[in-house]
């Protein structure tokens, strides 16, 4: 009777309980890598805050070269990589975006941003540190974003500050919740931007530019998947469990009236 009872419990329970969801990492960005272009990415100029310039991104094998600018691109880990400059013809500030859609799946609560960039002047004119970076973190889809916007998360994003790279390297990673974007559109953007001297109230350098490098992209949230609806030999399991269990009890209720016959 105890083996009875123990198998109808074994089978009942393997066929009722739902083996725990482990949560899913997702990579939610096409072509981080830039391999063979920019694939699944949009160039733009921000849409608010322009002052007039240039804006360019390209695609290239490593260390490649800034097409619009002419200038030399990044070593880098990776194979390819995305080059981008600015240039400034007016006092202000230019922010030049490279930037995606990502689709947050239901129940994501925390993305993750990580990548390798690196940034540089270039030109006869020598462009200040302090006037040029590069911000990388996520925005409403409704406009092409410029630096000094928000981002969605806060204050949470990636910020490269203007430096002479000659390589690319990772950055510190960027972690906020989405949670409140879960099931929605938002926009990824690596903004490359660049203000004249005297916070932007001084006309450009002349001749000069900023170049930026991006490669090995990643947006990345953790996902727990929706428990499991039985399948159909799911559920025979469980109405054989259900049918021993109910022999079981049925056995031991008629030893029990027998005895006390």
């Amino acid at each position: 009777m105890k083996l009875i009872l123990k198998t109808a419990l074994t089978a009942a329970s393997f066929g009722v309980c739902v083996l725990a969801s482990t949560a899913q990492a997702q990579n939610l960005v096409t072509n981080g890598s830039f391999t063979g272009g920019l694939t699944g990415w949009t160039p733009a100029a921000a849409t608010t805050n322009v002052a007039t310039g240039t804006c360019s991104f390209n695609g290239a094998a490593q260390p490649g070269t800034e097409t619009a600018s002419g200038s030399a691109g990044f070593t880098t880990a990776n194979a390819e990589l995305a080059l981008g400059s600015v240039i400034l013809t007016s006092a202000g500030s230019r922010s030049c975006v490279l930037y995606q859609d990502i689709a947050i799946p239901v129940g994501a609560t925390t993305l993750t941003l990580s990548g390798d960039f690196g940034t540089r002047a270039g030109g006869a004119g020598v462009v200040s540190t302090s006037d040029r970076a590069m911000w990388v973190g996520v925005y409403p889809t409704t406009s092409v974003p410029n630096y000094q916007q928000a981002p969605l998360s806060g204050t949470n994003r990636i910020i490269v500050s203007g430096a002479n790279n000659t390589a690319l390297t990772p950055a510190a990673i960027a972690s906020f919740s989405v949670a409140p974007y879960a099931g929605t559109t938002i926009r990824l953007a690596i903004i490359n931007a660049m203000q004249s001297p005297g916070s932007g109230g001084l006309a450009p350098v002349a001749n000069g530019y900023s170049v930026a490098g991006a490669s090995n992209v990643q947006a990345v949230v953790a996902v727990s998947p929706p428990a499991p609806v039985p399948t159909l030999s799911e559920w025979a399991m469980i109405l054989l469990g259900m049918t021993l269990a109910g022999a079981a009890a049925w056995q031991i209720s008629r030893k029990q009236v027998v005895r006390t016959a």
